[in-house]
């Protein structure tokens, strides 16, 4: 897409009829002079197509689906897709949608992300309570790197796990400091674990700061549970070329 100048005053209203009206000079100066695409077309080459265009149409309709474009700064652009569109792409993107790969990767890393708190934590004999926001960014990326989940669930999936690794992590941790007290392997202490005997030693621990790092890491295992969607997903959802 052209590199639109003078954002203040672009629409695609605006260029419509800059286009029915035939006013090349107008629709030019639309574009960024550094305009470049994938076709090898700069802003020189746009100008010979319009006026060839132009010169052999009597009359020019332009006809798009873009209800509007906002464009910030110098280049970077939001489109405004009509309310048909929006809902053709989300069936695209939800029939894409993977509930299933998005718990297991997700499960996968807040096993991965407690083993690193709890292995933190066992080595330098300090609960670092910022690692939990990490099992929450960690869980959230892994949910939607499997799942490519545009619907809320993802973003509780992600939330969920987030705060099953934490939990994990730190009962693993209390786990291994029985261990080492009794002098019995951590293997033991964590099989002969029920889960009243868990809760309780959790709670031994526990301190009021737990909730705000397991806060955060339910609000970032959340947050990133979710696809982010790029102006090529939509092209691609709606068949248009890029």
């Amino acid at each position: 897409m052209p590199a639109l100048r003078q954002p203040e005053t672009c629409g695609v209203a605006a260029a419509e009829r800059e286009a029915e009206d035939r006013d090349r000079r107008a629709l030019l100066g639309r574009i960024a002079e550094s305009y470049g695409d994938a076709r090898g077309n700069d802003r020189a080459e746009l100008d010979k197509l319009f006026r060839y265009y132009l010169l052999r149409q009597k009359k020019v309709a332009l006809l798009t689906d873009i209800e509007d474009i906002r464009v910030f700064g110098d280049s970077a652009a939001e489109l405004a897709l009509t309310e048909d569109e929006a809902q053709r792409a989300m069936a695209f993107f939800r029939e894409e949608q993977n509930l299933v790969m998005g718990f297991l990767y997700g499960l996968f890393a807040a096993l991965a992300g407690a083993g690193v708190w709890a292995g933190a934590t066992i080595a330098t004999g300090y609960q670092i309570g910022w690692l939990a926001v990490g099992i929450g960014f960690l869980v959230g990326v892994a949910v939607r790197a499997g799942g490519k989940g545009v619907d809320p669930v993802y973003g509780v999936v992600g939330a969920a796990l987030s705060l099953f690794g934490c939990a994990l992590g730190n009962l693993i941790t209390v786990a291994w400091f029985v261990s080492q007290e009794f002098g019995v392997p951590l293997s033991e202490v964590l099989s002969s674990m029920d889960p009243a005997m868990a809760i309780e030693m959790m709670s031994t621990t526990f301190q009021l700061m737990d909730l705000l790092f397991y806060g955060l890491a339910v609000y970032f295992g959340y947050r990133y549970a979710f696809r982010q969607l790029m102006p090529e997903d939509f092209n691609r959802a709606l068949g248009r070329a890029m």
